[in-house]
C-alpha cells in the first residue's frame, strides 16, 4: 500500500509550509515542492505523482494555468490537479477552468477542504476514462484501487490484493 504522492507548486513559503503540513497530516506523501513553473514540469517528468495542487498565480504570473495545460498535455501519464489561489477574477477563473481542474480553491482554505479536494479529484478522475490518443482510452483503476485509511487516500496495486475484508459502514 503506497501513499498518494503530491507535488505542489506554491511561490509563497509560508502557504507552502501550511499546504506541507496539512498533507503530512492526513498521511499524503509530498512527493515534490516547486516555486516556479519550469521546476514544476521538472518535477513533474521526473517524478511519479499521483496529483498536482496549483497556485495559480506564482510571482504574479498564472503559471499555475500554464503547468495545468503542461499536465493535460502528458498523454502518456496525465494526472488529477487541484487549483489553489486567492484570486476572485471571474476571467482567471474561466481560465482555469478551461484547463479541467478537478477542484478549485480559494484562499485561505483549510486542512478539511484540501482533503475533500484531494478525494473528489482523485475519485473522479480514476472513475472515468481517460483519452490519451484519438481512438484510445485508458482507465488507469485497472491496474490500482485507492482506499480510505485514516485521515488520507493509499494507492493498492490490485495484483497484489491477497483478501478484502470490510469495515464499517462500507
Amino acid at each position: 500500500m503506497q501513499k498518494l504522492k503530491i507535488l505542489i507548486l506554491e511561490d509563497q513559503p509560508e502557504e507552502k509550509a501550511q499546504l506541507r503540513q496539512i498533507l503530512v497530516g492526513h498521511d499524503y506523501t509530498v512527493a515534490g515542492e516547486a516555486s516556479t513553473l519550469s521546476e514544476a514540469k521538472r518535477l513533474y517528468t521526473a517524478l511519479k505523482i499521483d496529483l498536482v495542487i496549483i497556485d495559480i498565480f506564482i510571482n504574479g504570473q498564472p503559471d499555475g494555468i500554464a503547468l495545468a495545460k503542461f499536465i493535460k498535455s502528458d498523454s502518456a501519464a496525465p494526472v488529477p490537479f487541484v487549483f489553489i489561489t486567492s484570486s476572485q477574477d471571474r476571467a482567471i477563473f474561466e481560465q482555469a477552468r478551461l484547463t479541467g481542474p478537478f477542484s478549485y480553491l480559494l484562499k485561505p482554505y483549510n486542512a478539511l477542504e484540501v482533503s475533500y479536494a484531494i478525494e473528489l479529484a482523485v475519485d473522479q478522475f480514476y472513475a472515468s476514462p481517460v483519452t490519451q490518443q484519438p481512438g484510445r482510452t485508458m482507465e488507469p483503476s485497472q491496474e490500482f484501487i485507492f482506499i480510505k485509511k485514516g485521515k488520507g487516500l493509499r494507492k493498492v496495486r490490485i495484483s497484489e490484493i491477497i483478501y478484502v475484508a470490510v469495515h464499517e459502514r462500507y
